[in-house]
């Protein structure tokens, strides 16, 4: 008797054992799938923080290329403010009094501001928050405006 009670104990935790295993293994494979699903979500999350990563970069480019050129058209704007005002107090406001090497300087820093404007003007983002293509191309069609100009 002893004995069939120590096989039926032994069956008993045995079938106990079994059903443990079978739901411990079956926890570990529902925590497997959500371990996957994170990575997958990881995974997104970094390849979204890569191209925002990429469009910052792109931003910072696009704003340093137009502070560099704002800065160039600045260090030419300022002599031909400066030789406006020295104008303006030798003849006057009236422009017809000017002579003609005076009409050009008022005519190169009207040119300068006018770039300087259209620079300030355009946006460097669009609505989406993307790079602007205008923004790209405006730094080099106003040198070959100005270039025009200096002609």
């Amino acid at each position: 008797m002893a004995g069939g009670t120590a096989v039926l104990d032994g069956l008993v935790a045995g079938l106990a054992l079994a059903v443990l295993g079978v739901v411990v293994g079956a926890k570990a494979s529902a925590n497997l799938d959500k371990a996957y699903s994170n990575l997958s979500k990881a995974r997104e999350f970094q390849e979204e923080m890569d191209t925002a990563s990429i469009l910052c970069i792109g931003i910072r480019k696009r704003a340093s290329m137009f502070n560099r050129f704002l800065i160039s058209l600045n260090s030419i704007f300022e002599p031909l403010i400066y030789e406006m005002t020295q104008i303006i107090e030798k003849r006057g406001a009236d422009f017809r009094n000017f002579s003609e090497d005076e009409k050009k300087v008022v005519a190169e820093a009207m040119a300068m501001a006018g770039a300087i404007k259209s620079i300030l003007d355009t946006p460097i983002l669009d609505e989406d928050g993307n790079l602007t293509p205008e923004s790209d191309k405006m730094v080099e069609m106003t040198r070959k405006k100005l270039e025009e100009v200096a002609v």
